[in-house]
Order: C-alpha cells, then sequence, then structure tokens
C-alpha cells in the first residue's frame, strides 16, 4: 500500500533479492526480511549517514 505496486509485483521482487542480499524469517504468517549481504549492507549504512 505504501509503494503502491501490486502485491504480486513486491513479492517477485522480494524473491529475486532473498536470493542474493536479503534473508527471511518466517514468524507464523508474517515474513521479515533483512540484508544478509555484507557489501548491500554496508551501503546502506553509507547512505543513511549521508540523508
Amino acid at each position: 500500500q505504501i509503494l503502491k505496486i501490486p502485491q504480486s509485483t513486491t513479492s517477485q521482487h522480494l524473491s529475486k533479492l532473498k536470493k542474493t542480499i536479503l534473508r527471511a524469517d518466517r514468524r507464523g504468517l508474517e515474513v521479515y526480511y533483512s540484508v544478509k549481504n555484507i557489501r548491500a549492507h554496508k551501503i546502506i549504512e553509507i547512505l543513511k549517514h549521508t540523508q
């Protein structure tokens, strides 16, 4: 809803990202995503500090 794109599109993107960048942890009906790729994590940290 926030991104204003179809749920199916979001699912497809997350599926691709899980192969290389993201980790998915299922807790009941919910799935929590976190960055598993150390390079991507470093880039995110750098971007946080430049805002």
